[in-house]
């Protein structure tokens, strides 16, 4: 990836000494202009061309005048202009004076004085230094061509394409290809525009440097640096020394910075923040697509927007569509709950999201959470549906007082809607443990509308030493608690009195009232028949007591049977135990159903299926999720394809 070859140490150091190297070659050539010394080899000045020359003594010095299509050379250099005085080995030349030397480098001036012994040009208004197709203009240059170094004392303007650099003050070295600018330094490359006190140039790769606190403008982006470069062909800038940046609302910073102009993609690594009106964003690596609209953040990544935080160690986050995908471990808390898991994605158009691996929703409202291997859920009414994947149930957590109440299903389904009624939904294979507390069924539905949990498909709920079941039982919640019980068609409800001795009672409908999660009063209504066994004072079974009636009411007081009432003409059996036969110990349908039945918290993962569920078809795809899921997964793609391919 680009970034990393200004973050490389090795390059640094080599850019550092050929800063170095490069200014003892600028200190050797203002010795060499200054001194005229022996070091260089002095060579003669020769006219090779000119309309009119007029030569005279003067002083005993020889004194050449030349008009008209002047040509001077000097070993492999080059002159021209209108007229020139050349005297000893020193000329004087005014209008259109051009030097060329060697092809590469050619300089353009209205007057010239050059130094034949040293090799030295003073070149005076509009100035114009040419290398390979680069160009640097200014009124008044100085010139080695010896040591191919050239000293601007006067504002100079280097221009490459679309880029004008312009300073106060300037040195160039020719032969290494550097040109450091001083004073008042601006560059200007389209919408990029920079200001600083001091740069580096090297005119071989086309890139500045900058080597004083510098102010930078792109894109309405106002970055402020203190180190970094610019090259000018990809359009595309590096800063370090915790740079900042300044766009509308929105603030920048980060230990390095890095700019590409073609695809308006900036980079923050190292400690990268950014922050506007509506959002925060925190990650050892940030890059922020302006063109696409898209936002990653890597490493102890965290995002703040609309009231929710998301962390973890990637985040990718659609400006404009608002889609959101988070790899790895995530955290996104919201107002009204926490979500986790491995992999989070939400696409906000159809408001739709799945969370992959150890998933978890905590809702700090209502005190519930759910976990699971995979959820879908949706914002809008915080809709979670938890399914069986890779073999693992999910599994629901309900605080209720000191106690906790767990349901289990191939599918749940938990919804909060807008008018905060929230309801819950368990589909295939339900079970729930709560220390007083166990059931199973096959399907489940609790709706905050009513605080009645209400369970389908051969339903079977014990209560201490008590089964009930029937077509459908509904759990009535009051204070946190299980007030009521109601069993409707084919109620059955059975205590183990002993190990061998079981109280039952059937009828149409069964409806417990429970005080404190104890039994207080049973109403049995419809075709009602009762087992119960009468014990005698020292506590002995007297036998099983039958009874049938249309309708009956038992009362209860510290978890014994203390009085029924029974309507509409019963009629009582009682049969002493010696004289029972085995079948007046069991109504009709009698099933002790002990080894379904969940004993820890646990036993709720655990599935329990009858040979007649194995036998049925699973549940059907949902297609709308299918759909989705297809959309997603291309999505994610796709970014990781773009994102892949930006940072190479």
């Amino acid at each position: 990836m680009f970034i990393t070859e200004k973050v490389n140490r090795n390059n640094l150091q080599r850019t550092l000494l050929k800063i170095f190297y490069s200014l003892i070659i600028t200190m050797v050539g203002l010795q060499a202009i200054s001194a005229q010394d022996t070091i260089v080899k002095k060579s003669k000045v020769i006219i090779e061309n000119a309309d009119r020359s007029i030569s005279k003594i003067v002083n005993k010095e020889h004194i050449q005048y030349l008009q008209g299509n002047v040509r001077v050379i000097q070993d492999s250099i080059f002159m021209f202009c209108d007229s020139a005085v050349l005297k000893k080995n020193q000329l004087t030349a005014i209008g259109d004076v051009i030097i060329i030397q060697n092809d590469s480098i050619k300089m353009f001036s209205d007057s010239l004085v050059y130094d034949g012994d040293n090799k030295i040009a003073k070149m005076f208004e509009s100035v114009v230094l040419e290398k390979r197709g680069q160009q640097i203009f200014t009124e008044s240059l100085i010139y080695n061509l010896d040591s191919k170094h050239a000293i601007f004392n006067d504002t100079c303007l280097l221009v490459k394409g679309t880029m004008n650099l312009s300073s106060l003050r300037a040195n160039y070295n020719v032969k290494s290809n550097l040109a450091f600018f001083y004073d008042d330094v601006t560059i200007i490359d389209g919408d990029f525009k920079m200001k600083t006190d001091s740069l580096m140039y090297d005119t071989d790769i086309d890139r500045a440097y900058f080597i004083a606190p510098s102010f930078i403008e792109q894109n309405k982006k106002r970055i402020y640096a203190k180190d970094g470069f610019y090259d000018l062909l990809d359009k595309r800038a590096y800063f370090s020394d915790f740079p900042v940046y300044f766009s509308g609302d929105q603030f920048a910073k980060a230990e390095n910075m890095y700019y590409s102009g073609i695809d308006s993609v900036t980079i923050l690594s190292g400690d990268a923040f950014i922050k506007d009106s509506l959002s925060e964003a925190k990650a050892e690596l940030i890059t922020q697509n302006d063109k696409e609209k898209l936002l990653i953040l890597e490493g102890n990544a965290s995002y703040l927007r609309d009231g929710s935080l998301i962390e973890g160690p990637k985040i990718i986050y659609h400006q404009k569509s608002k889609n959101i995908f988070l790899e790895g471990r995530s955290t996104v808390n919201m107002n009204e709950g926490v979500l986790k898991g491995d992999t989070i994605n939400y696409i906000d158009s159809i408001d739709f999201g799945t969370v992959r691996g150890e998933a978890f929703w905590l809702d700090t409202i209502d005190n519930r959470s759910i976990e699971g291997e995979l959820f879908y859920y949706k914002k809008k009414d915080s809709y979670f549906k938890a399914v069986s994947y890779n073999g693992q149930r999910p599994l629901i957590k309900q605080k209720i007082k000191e106690d906790t109440i767990y349901f289990s299903a191939d599918t749940l389904i938990n919804v909060k809607m807008e008018d905060s009624i929230s309801y819950m939904k368990a589909i295939r294979n339900v079970r729930i443990y709560k220390s007083d507390l166990q059931a199973v069924c096959d399907s489940l539905y609790y709706s905050e509308n009513d605080s009645t949990i209400y369970l389908y498909g051969q339903p079977i709920v014990w209560s201490d030493t008590t089964q009930f079941t029937g077509d459908t039982i509904q759990l009535v919640i009051k204070d946190d608690e299980i007030s009521e019980i109601l069993a409707r068609n084919k109620a059955f409800i059975i205590s183990n009195e002993s190990a061998e001795y079981y109280n039952q009672i059937k009828g149409r409908y069964i409806h417990a009232y429970l005080d404190s999660n104890q039994l207080d009063r049973m109403v049995v209504k419809g075709n009602s028949e009762s087992i119960y066994f009468i014990k005698d004072d020292e506590n002995a079974f007297v036998g099983p007591n039958y009874t049938i009636c249309s309708h009956m009411t038992f009362y209860f007081a510290a978890k014994e049977l203390k009085h029924v009432k029974y309507y509409t003409e019963p009629e009582s059996v009682l049969t002493p135990m010696k004289k029972a036969r085995q079948d007046q110990f069991q109504l009709k349908n009698f099933v002790w159903h002990e080894a379904n039945r969940p004993r820890v918290w646990k036993d709720v993962l655990k599935v329990f299926r009858s040979k007649t569920e194995i036998s049925e078809r699973p549940e059907p795809a949902d297609e709308f999720e299918s759909a989705v899921e297809k959309v997603i997964r291309k999505k994610i793609s796709n970014d990781s394809e773009k994102s892949i391919k930006k940072k190479e």
